[in-house]
């Protein structure tokens, strides 16, 4: 029997289980996960959506937070963006 080929046949074998006990932990974990069931309201989330305004202080800090850096002009504030 070659040696080489032994070696060979434990690495594959090690990646299998490797690869099982990955893919197991993942359906354990995904199995932990529940679901609630709530009511959608379309009246609710359409106002909720109406009531979003591009001069929002919270979207400027959103967009600072994620962009990394301060907006030194805020194109709310430039004329021409409609603001109903």
């Amino acid at each position: 029997m070659n040696p080489g080929r032994r070696e060979y046949s434990d690495q594959t074998a090690m990646r299998s289980v490797s690869r099982c006990s990955f893919i197991l932990f993942v359906v354990w974990l995904a199995g932990c996960a529940r679901f609630e069931s709530q009511p959608i309201s379309p009246a609710n989330n359409a106002a909720q959506l109406e009531a979003r305004r591009l001069d929002d202080a919270g979207l400027k800090k959103f967009l600072e937070r994620n962009l990394a850096h301060d907006l030194e002009t805020w194109a709310a504030e430039k004329p021409g963006i409609s603001q109903h």
